[in-house]
């Protein structure tokens, strides 16, 4: 299955962000991974809006992943700039917004769902094991 950029793109307003953004959701029906899958672009001086996720209520987790542009991540009211290939998680409980920090527009990955413990252990694969052995500073 393939799915091409644009191909189901809708604006949108995000916790009363001041500008929609453009989002597509990749294989929306299709997959059945725990997660939903975006591609979120900012125009300039967009933003989603601060929000959090509480464990009492939706209980999200979500990965921000920078694909193009700078992007200002507010974590409990602490700011960070993240630029193209950088990433960052966010808990539930997590007061959090993006915004486009840059001069053209933000392009990111964005992975969420539920948190959970039962997560299937993956650590047969190569790629897995050397990753791991990089976090521990050992060769891969």
């Amino acid at each position: 299955m393939i799915e091409r950029r644009g191909e189901f793109t809708f604006p949108f307003n995000l916790h009363e962000g001041e500008s929609p953004l453009s989002i597509q959701s990749y294989f929306l029906t299709e997959s059945e991974l725990p997660v939903i899958v975006q591609a979120w672009e900012f125009p300039v001086g967009g933003g989603e809006g601060v929000h959090s996720h509480p464990r009492s209520g939706e209980n999200l987790e979500e990965l921000y992943f920078v694909m193009s542009g700078t992007a200002r991540l507010t974590v409990n009211g602490a700011n960070q700039l993240l630029y193209p290939g950088d990433a960052a998680l966010t808990r539930p409980e997590d007061d959090r917004g993006v915004e486009n920090a840059g001069d053209s527009p933000l392009r990111m990955l964005v992975i969420w769902g539920h948190p959970s413990d039962a997560r299937p252990d993956f650590q047969q694969f190569n790629t897995v094991q050397a990753a791991l052995k990089c976090r521990q500073g050992q060769p891969a």
